[in-house]
């Protein structure tokens, strides 16, 4: 083989090498980014869930703080049907 040849085929094989190290590289950093991907997918899937239950037990909350302001309103309504009670026997007895 002629000196121009084997340059070239040295020159080829380094390319090659070179392109071989660049795509192992790129088929690394791809696997990471997908690792990456999936440790996200679980927390959102956890960050869901969590969600979920906070709207749940705001709702369970939010239920129990209407039924005690019912509650005081009945209690409000009781206690001044009492005080009327109350008052209209004293106008009566009252010269």
């Amino acid at each position: 083989m002629s000196r121009g040849v084997r340059i070239g085929l040295i020159i080829t094989m380094a390319l090659c090498i070179v392109l071989g190290i660049a795509i192992a590289s790129v088929g690394t950093q791809l696997d990471e980014v997908r690792l990456q991907r999936d440790d996200l997918q679980v927390e959102v899937q956890d960050l869901q869930a969590e969600s979920d239950t906070l709207r749940a037990e705001r709702d369970t909350l939010k239920q129990r703080v209407e039924d005690q302001v019912k509650t005081l309103e009945h209690i409000k309504t009781q206690l001044a049907e009492e005080r009327n009670q109350a008052q209209a026997p004293e106008a009566t007895t009252k010269p």
